[in-house]
C-alpha cells in the first residue's frame, strides 16, 4: 500500500481529475491509500510455436501462479500500429499483487531455468509497470 497523496502526485492523477480536489479524492478512498497492481507485458516473436508452448509456455504458467501472478491476456497476432517491434508477435499480460512479487518471479532460479526453454525459439521484449487500478470490476 502506498500513501494516496504520494501516488496522487507521482502518477499525475490531477491531470485526469482536474475538477476534483485532493480532499474529495481522500474522502473517496477513506483509508488514504491506493492499491498498486503490477503488470508484466511480454511481446514475443516466436519462430517455433509448438516448441515454445510445450516447453517454456507450460513451465512458465505454473510458475506465474506459484509466485502470485495471473494471466490477463495470452494470444498471438499482435498488430503493430506504431514502433518497430511486435507485428505478428504474441502478447502476454500478467497481473501481480506488487512489483516486488513480479520481480521475485522474474529473478527466481526456477524462472531462470524456464527462460532457457525459449532460447532459439522466441525473441522477447518484457516490460514491468505498477499503477493504481483505474476501473474496478462492476463499474
Amino acid at each position: 500500500m502506498v500513501p494516496l497523496y504520494e501516488k496522487f502526485v507521482q502518477t499525475n492523477l490531477y491531470l485526469a481529475l482536474e475538477n476534483c480536489s485532493i480532499v474529495t479524492i481522500l474522502q473517496q478512498y477513506g483509508d488514504g491509500e491506493l492499491d498498486m497492481t503490477a503488470y508484466m507485458i511480454v511481446t514475443a516473436k516466436i519462430s517455433d510455436r509448438d516448441a515454445f508452448i510445450a516447453g517454456y509456455g507450460a513451465t512458465t504458467a505454473d510458475l506465474v501462479a506459484k509466485f502470485g501472478g495471473k494471466y490477463v491476456l495470452r494470444g498471438p497476432g499482435v498488430e503493430l500500429l506504431e514502433g518497430d517491434f511486435g507485428d505478428g508477435a504474441s502478447m502476454v499480460i500478467s497481473e501481480w499483487p506488487t512489483k516486488e512479487a513480479a520481480r521475485a518471479f522474474w529473478n527466481s532460479p526456477e524462472y531462470g531455468e524456464a527462460k532457457l526453454l525459449r532460447a532459439g525459439v522466441a525473441q522477447c521484449q518484457v516490460l514491468l509497470i505498477e499503477a493504481p487500478t483505474i476501473n474496478a470490476q462492476g463499474e
